[in-house]
């Protein structure tokens, strides 16, 4: 099955370019070389509302957040989740 080319944000503040287990790391989502059509985050619930906003202005259309701390967190958590 072809799952795609697969892009990593490293979450760097480095402006370079730098590989992990061979995915090729970006500083940022504006940095990705092409239009990606969707992203996947696996981050904490903190980081969810910035990478929210970074991927619509990159023009990335389907986002999916997997996050705890949510409501399953604390009350910052809960009121994240609203």
């Amino acid at each position: 099955m072809d799952t795609g080319r697969r892009r990593h944000d490293g979450g760097s503040t480095e402006e370079s370019i730098i590989r992990a287990l061979g995915i090729t790391c970006y500083p940022s989502l504006a940095a990705l070389p092409e239009m990606v059509d969707a992203a996947f985050f696996g981050v904490p619930a903190s980081s969810g509302r910035a990478l929210l906003e970074q991927a619509a202005d990159a023009g990335i259309d389907a986002v999916f957040i997997n996050a705890n701390g949510y409501a399953d967190g604390d009350e910052d958590g809960k009121a994240l989740q609203r």
